[in-house]
């Protein structure tokens, strides 16, 4: 792997270990309290934040943040910390499409409330794919 540029990062883990995505190349990356670095994989796209889930075996991302979400369903990524895997919790654009009648651009948030587990995601919304801009939309993904 090369360098990257660091974009994001979760919380300390249980253990210690921050994870983090880079861009250029995009990957997901282990950062251990001893300061190694571990690669974890390749990440799914420009991701721009991450978040820890509750019992710290995986991270949640969407791909997509710079404006190109709803190309792949804006999907809400969880990705093993262990084995890099990711899996789609849930695609947002088609019920945002449906519901709201918005374009999901992309991401620049995920967070995650610890006790309940719900996972929060803010996105930039429009009214097209040429502008998927000017809306805010939160979602909330129950667990």
């Amino acid at each position: 792997m090369g360098p990257g540029w660091l974009r994001a990062t979760t919380e300390a883990a249980p253990d210690g270990t921050v994870y983090a995505v880079t861009t250029e190349p995009d990957r997901y990356v282990a950062i251990r309290t001893d300061g190694t670095v571990d690669d974890l994989g390749a990440a799914a796209g420009y991701s721009a934040s991450i978040a820890l889930s509750p019992a710290g075996d995986e991270i949640y991302v969407v791909p997509g943040a710079k404006g190109n979400a709803w190309e792949r369903g804006a999907p809400l990524l969880a990705v093993n910390v262990t084995t890099g895997k990711e899996r789609v919790v849930a695609e947002l654009e088609p019920l945002v499409k449906e519901r709201l009648g918005l374009v999901l651009g992309g991401s620049y948030n995920v967070a995650v409330d610890r006790r309940s587990g719900r996972i929060f995601v803010g996105f930039n919304a429009g009214a097209t794919s040429d502008n998927p801009w000017g809306e805010v939309v939160l979602l909330t993904v129950e667990p």
